[in-house]
């Protein structure tokens, strides 16, 4: 989990970063108070707003994750039967007989 523990690090320090350089102090703190729906409808919104270019730099792997991406895709070509079904993960994570 090193790398959940450093993205959310990253947005820990995206959000100090917002707060205390880019606006207001009080806007971020007044958006996070808007209602779910109001919050998942502005990020959609800011999103849509990044061009193909600009996603894609925010999607790109880290060189840990590339590798780990083609250690998974290699063990999986290795022995394509070693695959779950999604319904059975998902099970397991539900935790649901």
């Amino acid at each position: 989990m090193p790398n959940v523990r450093r993205q959310h690090q990253r947005l820990a320090e995206s959000r100090e970063a917002w707060q205390d350089e880019r606006m207001a102090p009080d806007t971020l703190t007044d958006l996070l108070k808007l209602p779910s729906g109001e919050r998942a409808d502005l990020a959609m919104a800011l999103w849509a707003s990044l061009d193909d270019a600009q996603r894609g730099a925010e999607l790109a792997l880290t060189r840990e994750q590339a590798a780990e991406f083609d250690r998974r895709l290699d063990e999986h070509r290795a022995d394509p039967r070693s695959a779950l079904p999604w319904e059975d993960v998902r099970r397991k994570l539900l935790n649901r007989p």
